[in-house]
């Protein structure tokens, strides 16, 4: 005996969760955006000249927003991933890891190359 069953409201959730998505990206971005353009204002003295100590508060500031939209986006990405908005590629998943894996044995190594074949 076969059974069907209605999709649509599964069909109905999915196109909710990808406006929810819509909606993160918009109102988690554009308050970051507007805040590291005025910064770029600030650092750049479009309202006058800065003394060492403000310069260095807003170059702390500024890190700390491009910390903030780097974890935004990241958060993100891990959305559409998940609701198959974006595809991973394969190369792009690996070239961090390898990254991180060839800076690993260069500390353990230091001098050799670990994409160099040995001789001989």
């Amino acid at each position: 005996m076969e059974s069907f069953r209605d999709i649509g409201p599964f069909k109905l959730l999915e196109k909710e969760r990808r406006q929810i998505a819509g909606m993160f990206a918009h109102d988690l971005k554009t308050p970051v955006v507007a805040v590291a353009g005025l910064l770029n204002r600030l650092r750049q003295g479009k309202v006058g000249e800065l003394n060492e100590p403000q310069k260095a508060y807003l170059e702390t500031i500024y890190q700390e927003i491009a910390r903030l939209e780097k974890l935004i986006n990241n958060f993100l990405d891990y959305v559409r991933l998940d609701l198959h908005i974006i595809t991973p590629l394969p190369q792009l998943l690996l070239c961090p890891a390898l990254s991180r894996w060839k800076r690993s044995a260069k500390k353990f190594w230091p001098g050799s190359n670990p994409w160099q074949r040995p001789k001989g």
